[in-house]
């Protein structure tokens, strides 16, 4: 699955299901109190459609 990185939000990325439906994730790096690299990810719901 290839992540596209938003045009406005460095943090948040979109990408296409197999239904070629839109879906949005968050993706946030860090560093923790022992001076590690983390990364933590949260997988987002599906844009609703605007009429």
């Amino acid at each position: 699955m290839k992540l596209y990185k938003s045009a406005k939000e460095p943090e948040i990325y979109h990408y296409f299901n197999a239904n070629k439906e839109k879906l949005w994730m968050f993706r946030h790096k860090y560093y923790d109190a022992s001076r590690k690299r983390r990364e933590e990810e949260k997988w987002l719901l599906k844009q609703k459609k605007q009429h």
